[in-house]
């Protein structure tokens, strides 16, 4: 996400796994933000409005009424 709060595409390699969580060695810089849910939806350039993972999480194991 850019200071816009737009997706940027970034390409990424995969270091160890730790646990049940995996090491990015490259391209991305500290403090920059992860898509971990509903990636399938977003496109580079559309707004995101960003939440903690747990958040992200908790609202996808929502039931919805329908």
């Amino acid at each position: 996400m850019n200071a816009q709060q737009q997706a940027e595409y970034r390409a990424v390699k995969l270091g160890a796994a730790q646990g049940d969580q995996r090491v990015v060695a490259s391209g991305l810089r500290a403090g920059e933000q992860v898509i971990v849910s509903g990636l399938m939806k977003v496109r580079p350039g559309m707004k995101v409005q960003p939440q903690p993972a747990a958040a992200a999480q908790a609202q996808a194991a929502t039931p919805t009424k329908g």
